[in-house]
């Protein structure tokens, strides 16, 4: 009797350990995807809030939905940018998680070799480096990546505007 009691203590409590990550994966992605909503707030400062919310927001790729916010960061852009979509989003708040600054980059836009601004191939590109970065990120820890300035896009052929 003991033994099922405890047993189904476990599952339940696994079950909400579960559902806990998904909710917090949902804070997470909810600020770049106007479709999720949440009722709470998570410290964005917190180092491992950002190594799990950068793990998170690295779940999004291919969503081509048109994200939260996009277009020019700094005042000294004039160019026009095209609506970013919830995938360009999650890697540039992946970025902002990082530097701790909004405008880490003139534009919410990955720009290939080939001058395209957010093209499938840069976007591909570009998530590749963002994963094989947090790696490094992880192996190393937050602080450190940020003292030496980490670029997540180093050596990809891909840079923000």
């Amino acid at each position: 009797m003991l033994k099922n009691f405890l047993l189904i203590m476990f599952m339940i409590f696994g079950l909400h350990v579960v559902n806990a990550k998904a909710d917090v994966c949902k804070y997470w992605q909810s600020e770049v995807d106007s479709e999720i909503d949440v009722d709470f707030e998570i410290d964005e400062t917190n180092p491992k809030n950002v190594m799990t919310g950068i793990d998170c927001l690295l779940k999004l790729e291919g969503n081509k939905k048109e994200g939260l916010f996009g277009g020019a960061t700094n005042d000294n852009v004039s160019q026009t940018f095209p609506a970013a979509s919830v995938e360009v989003c999650a890697l540039y708040y992946a970025s902002y998680l990082f530097y701790q600054n909004w405008k880490h980059a003139n534009a919410v836009a990955l720009v290939g070799k080939d001058g395209s601004i957010n093209s499938d191939e840069s976007i591909k590109k570009a998530f590749k480096s963002y994963r094989l970065w947090l790696k490094t990120v992880k192996k190393i820890g937050l602080q450190k990546a940020r003292e030496m300035k980490l670029n997540p896009l180093a050596d990809s052929g891909v840079r923000w505007y």
